[in-house]
């Protein structure tokens, strides 16, 4: 996502917290390699100013987890606590 490249992936671990489906990336079933096809099909597919949108997006996600960003909210969390 940092490279503006839609990610991929199954329902399972930190992606679900992150991905939102069409918008920045694109879910298939976990354990399912016909439905991975099928979400990599469907995105070669896709016209380019939908590619360009939705690499757009990736970027925005990845630059929300920046490590300093993630370090600022951390302290803000512990100063709370």
């Amino acid at each position: 996502m940092a490279c503006q490249v839609p990610v991929i992936g199954s329902h399972i671990g930190g992606l679900t917290t992150y991905i939102v489906n069409n918008l920045n990336g694109f879910f298939f079933e976990t354990g399912n390699g016909n439905d991975l096809k099928e979400k990599i099909y469907y995105y070669l597919k896709l016209n380019n100013k939908t590619k360009v949108l939705i690499s757009k997006n990736a970027r925005i996600t990845a630059l929300n987890y920046d490590s300093k960003k993630v370090v600022e909210s951390l302290i803000q969390t512990i100063k709370v606590l």
